[in-house]
């Protein structure tokens, strides 16, 4: 009985998007069956096509609207070897609204600082040209300024 030549086993972890989704990927398995060449790297991204990525993937995508979880075992080029993949399949929105959710209230806070500063320095809130010589309006971008000063006292007349 001749020895036969060990199966060598492949691991990757990825992502790939195209079509609207993206997929979040680990694969493992019989190395002869995965083309990725000689060497495969050990993360890996692809671009596939503009077909929605849920609709590529080796096996059947469980969850609401085709987004979610697919774990399909596939047979190896090897015998008796298999292949195990696992994709989290996720819509481009749902990775978005996050960091959407986060980057605004930022950039407000950022824009209304930058205009409390303009406006104590004497500048337009809006275009930032010096409106110290004529504070009731800007005279590059018409913006109605009010001068930096003190507060007007509330309760009315001294």
């Amino acid at each position: 009985m001749t020895p036969s030549a060990p199966i060598l086993q492949y691991t990757a972890r990825g992502f790939a998007h195209g079509g609207g989704d993206f997929v979040i990927y680990h694969v493992r398995g019989d190395a002869g069956a995965i083309a990725f060449g000689s060497a495969p790297p050990a993360t890996v991204y692809r671009r596939l096509d503009t077909a929605p990525v849920r609709r590529k993937l080796p096996g059947y995508v469980s969850g609401a609207f085709g987004y979610g979880y697919c774990s399909p075992v596939l047979p190896g080029i090897s015998p008796g070897t298999q292949i195990h993949w696992r994709g989290l399949v996720l819509p481009y929105w749902l990775l978005m609204a996050p960091l959407v959710l986060v980057a605004v209230p930022r950039w407000v806070g950022h824009w209304r600082h930058q205009a409390a500063r303009r406006i104590a320095a004497g500048l337009c809130a809006r275009c930032g040209y010096d409106v110290r010589a004529s504070p009731e309006r800007c005279p590059e971008c018409g913006l109605a300024c009010r001068a930096a000063g003190p507060a007007p006292i509330a309760g009315g007349e001294a």
